[in-house]
């Protein structure tokens, strides 16, 4: 009888137990119906609508989006300063520039923001900020790649009079129909105000229409940019920073590079300064192109021999460094393994001159020999010296004549002015001691 008990006590149970889920199942059913009345369609959308912002990785969209920035920023200047453009008092012609000019902003400017602001030609100018006779540098570019037949690209850079300038900051959004081949712009205004600051990876809500409709103003082309045409500029923007924006500049230094040669940004000032007239001259000359893991870099060189090497993950997304020694290559620690000692040797002599030829004194003192540097420099201001009063700054290096004496390798190295054919040659013997990794000491004949 216990036992028939104990059976019914556990049927029961069963029973209720799948009584309780049963209870609970259609409970989150009438929730789900009564509370969250979203369809597929609609979640679908909303997920179409909400991307993360990313680099842009083409170079022709990044040259259009950068030609339309330009174009609407040139008319933007032109409505707040028709009479300097138009060299002109005459406040009949000024009137008309402006008004043409407020019709033409008008045709490239987003639905959204027309419809948000109640946006008229006539109403334009009192709904923008002033600005002066300025020029859009950028300086990041993100989109979000096809959002219903619509690319969206967040642009921000520096408005600038003059290179010089150290500018204001603008951020704006451009909307490509690459169907159409229209764009239309989202003024820095209303994005502020929706969206504040905006980051890569940013998941932003954008209203994407299916398409931007013609007009006289709001069309565009697509060029082919040549690794020549995109280097070209690319090295423009390194040298204006290095003359004109040191912080941009050493923000923009590959990481690794900068806490080894700079250790603050007023180093890095007074090095960029003392440079100055050098690189106003800079001017592309040769260039090499190579894919690593997760970058391209380039080796840009100018017209004096200089190195500039580029790491770049995006368009104009990039990290510099200065010369080829302070941080070793990929390339260079890929041949440097593969060589033997004295092909080693010839490599970390190659950048000792290199270093000399950069006046870069601090670099070739720190790898002198400790008892070699104690007898004979006892400063970095006496090596200088020395290395100013007995070598040429700016040389031609042959090496000749190796041997070895144990762990020491031996060479003469013969100087001649690269930039007189005639000078007289400078012959000095270098003994070299490799250390672990790529690292070494040296000496010389004083």
């Amino acid at each position: 009888m216990s036992k028939i008990k104990n059976i019914i006590i556990i049927l029961i149970s069963i029973l209720v137990m799948a009584i309780i889920a049963l209870v609970i199942v259609l409970g989150i059913g009438n929730r789900n119906e009564e509370n969250t009345p979203i369809s597929n369609e609609v979640e679908t959308s909303n997920l179409e609508q909400t991307q993360g912002l990313t680099p842009v990785e083409s170079r022709e969209d990044f040259y259009v989006v950068k030609d339309n920035v330009g174009k609407y920023y040139s008319y933007y200047s032109i409505l707040f300063n028709a009479g300097s453009y138009y060299a002109t008092e005459d406040e009949q012609i000024i009137s008309q520039a402006e008004t043409d000019n407020a019709q033409i902003l008008y045709n490239m400017l987003d639905t959204e923001y027309i419809t948000a602001k109640g946006i008229t030609a006539d109403n334009l100018k009192t709904n923008l900020t002033e600005i002066g006779q300025v020029t859009a540098y950028i300086n990041n570019m993100y989109v979000i790649p096809e959002t219903n037949n619509i690319d969206v690209y967040v642009v921000n850079g520096k408005l600038k009079q003059n290179v010089e300038d150290s500018g204001t900051d603008f951020e704006l959004i451009v909307k490509l129909d690459k169907t159409n081949k229209t764009f239309s712009v989202i003024p820095q205004e209303y994005v502020t105000e929706k969206y504040g600051n905006i980051v890569e990876g940013q998941n932003l809500d954008i209203n994407a229409e299916q398409n931007i409709a013609q007009n006289t103003n709001n069309t565009y082309s697509e060029r082919e940019i040549t690794d020549e045409t995109y280097l070209k500029d690319l090295f423009a923007e390194i040298r204006n920073e290095l003359l004109y924006d040191k912080e941009e500049a050493y923000n923009h230094l590959y990481e690794e590079y900068r806490t080894q040669k700079f250790a603050t940004l007023d180093e890095f000032t007074s090095f960029a300064n003392s440079k100055q007239e050098e690189y106003k001259a800079m001017k592309l000359a040769q260039y090499q192109q190579t894919e690593e893991d997760g970058y391209t870099q380039y080796v840009l060189v100018d017209q004096n021999g200089k190195y500039y090497i580029v790491n770049e993950t995006a368009i104009m997304k990039y990290t510099t460094m200065l010369d080829t020694y302070t941080v070793d290559l990929p390339q260079f620690i890929e041949r440097y393994n593969t060589s033997n000692n004295a092909e080693r040797a010839g490599l970390n002599l190659q950048k000792v001159v290199d270093a000399i030829n950069n006046n870069d004194y601090e670099y070739v003192y720190n790898k002198l020999d400790e008892t070699f540097k104690s007898n004979n420099f006892p400063t970095l201001e006496s090596f200088e010296q020395y290395i100013q009063n007995n070598l040429y700054t700016s040389a031609n290096v042959e090496f000749s004549n190796y041997k070895n004496s144990g762990e020491l390798h031996i060479f003469d190295a013969t100087f001649t002015d690269k930039n007189n054919e005639s000078s007289n040659a400078i012959i000095k013997t270098f003994i070299v001691k490799l250390l672990e990794r790529t690292d070494f000491v040296m000496s010389f004949n004083v």
